[in-house]
């Protein structure tokens, strides 16, 4: 259990390195394979939460660390009530993970394909972590791709949803790949050749979207604000 929790860690942390301020944003394409091999070692439902929750809190301590800063500067929080109220909301926040891990658990126990599950559970995940208790929508997967400019023009018609299915599908893909091969079996081709199509749909998209609205690289220059 002792591994399966310290390799549930490590993917939330790669998961927060591909996030700014640090934006190795490759890492998101890879960071869910730890999560998964952490599922693959734990059979049961509550272990399987137990799992997602510390990818969960993970990734969720490091990468909204400002809140805590937040608190005590703009809210005027005492040090022990901003750390009262930033676990709290990370303790919350590990719920969509440990949902997402638990449902991953049911699903894949029935004999439903990984590639299938784990990008359709998720996003939904991610839907839910967006609307319920108020809202939270920061720092959805998709968001770590914004800097990729052909990737990211799919959200004109999926939104960043899209982009987390893809990364969490890419993730899923490679894990099938990587489990396969360990155990000597056959390379899941199916789930390999649907995957890269839908990656080079979406690439294709990207292209064909900004080259039929090119950038506009003439004429002066101009200075903008922002104010939030």
């Amino acid at each position: 259990m002792v591994a399966s929790l310290l390799a549930a860690a490590g993917g939330g942390v790669l998961l927060f390195l591909a996030f700014p301020p640090v934006g190795y944003d490759f890492l998101a394409w890879v960071a869910f394979v730890p999560l998964f091999w952490a599922l693959r070692r734990e059979h049961g439902f509550a272990r399987a939460a137990l799992v997602g929750a510390v990818f969960g809190g993970a990734f969720f301590s490091l990468d909204v660390s400002w809140i805590h800063r937040t608190l005590i500067m703009h809210g005027h929080f005492g040090q022990a009530a901003a750390v009262a109220v930033f676990v709290a909301l990370i303790l919350v926040l590990s719920l969509f993970p440990a949902a997402f891990a638990a449902v991953l658990r049911v699903l894949t126990r029935r004999g439903i394909g990984l590639y299938v599950t784990a990008p359709c559970v998720w996003t939904a995940v991610e839907f839910a972590r967006a609307h319920v208790f108020t809202g939270f929508p920061w720092d959805l997967v998709g968001y770590s791709l914004s800097e990729r400019l052909i990737l990211i023009q799919i959200a004109d018609t999926t939104g960043v949803y899209g982009l987390s299915f893809l990364v969490v599908l890419v993730n899923a893909a490679l894990w099938e790949l990587f489990s396969h091969a360990t155990t000597a079996r056959r390379i899941p081709w199916k789930s390999t050749v649907i995957t890269a199509c839908i990656v080079i749909v979406s690439v294709g998209y990207g292209y064909g979207r900004i080259s039929a609205r090119p950038l506009e690289t003439s004429g002066e220059g101009f200075k903008i604000s922002l104010l939030q």
